[in-house]
């Protein structure tokens, strides 16, 4: 759909969408131009960190039935495409194998 209408399509109807709202939570973010605009518009950015054998346990829980669809598309470009960019781009990284790393994070939110 990106290629499609433009790069930005789904970024600006997010920030469309919650413009005026206190609290969201996006979960999912897959581009580099999706960061930028995040981070212009004042998101705090988590980028989350897991191991590949986490990952795919996850992936066989969430999906029993379609489980393997989602294995091939592990390595498609909307799933690794942030992997390139600095850390430093994010507010906050957690290592989700490691659940301390979670509960600093949630620590450091003030709720």
């Amino acid at each position: 759909m990106r290629h499609i209408l433009f790069e930005d399509i789904w970024v600006d109807a997010v920030l469309r969408e919650t413009r005026g709202v206190k609290r969201a939570v996006i979960d999912d973010v897959r581009y580099a131009n999706e960061v930028t605009a995040l981070k212009k518009d004042g998101w705090i950015l988590v980028k989350l960190n897991i191991s590949s054998k986490l990952q795919e346990q996850r992936i066989r829980c969430t999906y029993p039935d379609t489980f393997q669809q989602h294995l091939d598309n592990i390595h498609h470009t909307s799933e690794t495409s942030l992997d390139c960019i600095n850390v430093k781009a994010f507010d906050h990284s957690i290592n989700v194998d490691d659940p301390a790393s979670f509960q600093a994070f949630v620590k450091c939110l003030h709720l």
